[in-house]
């Protein structure tokens, strides 16, 4: 009986694993935020808008770069932590929430771009940030 409910698990194991992957898959640009300073100006923030990255188990496409061999790691992130890393809200980007899940993607090329680290808002939603606009991703 014990193997049993072993290999069970073992089969179910996998199904949690995908499940627990939100990310991959092709995600668009869609908005901007500027809920804090920004770097930013308008005219170049608006230039992102339609874009897309590609978050794939053995590559990242993101917008002027691509990664390879990436590594997903995921952290939760309370509201307060959050507030004080970053000297805005969850709220200003509609999270209304007591912590949040941050995806950050190592690459073996090394370097930073667009993408890299993802706050997720909901499995088909999240924002990731550039000079301190915050761009709204929304998966395709």
């Amino acid at each position: 009986m014990g193997a049993y409910i072993v290999f069970l698990i073992i089969l179910w194991f996998p199904a949690i694993a995908e499940a627990n992957e939100w990310y991959l898959g092709n995600w668009e640009l869609t908005e901007v935020r500027y809920p804090n300073i920004t770097a930013m100006a308008d005219e170049e923030a608006a230039a992102y808008i339609g874009r897309t990255i590609f978050y794939g188990k053995d590559s990242v496409q993101l917008i002027d770069n691509t990664c390879s061999n990436p590594v997903y790691k995921t952290e939760v992130e309370t509201a307060g932590d959050f507030l004080t890393g970053r000297r805005f809200p969850l709220e200003s980007l509609e999270i209304d929430r007591p912590s949040v899940d941050i995806l950050n993607v190592e690459c073996s090329s090394g370097g930073y771009a667009p993408g890299l680290s993802v706050i997720k808002k909901d499995e088909n939603t999240g924002y990731i940030s550039w000079d301190g606009a915050y761009f709204k991703i929304t998966k395709r």
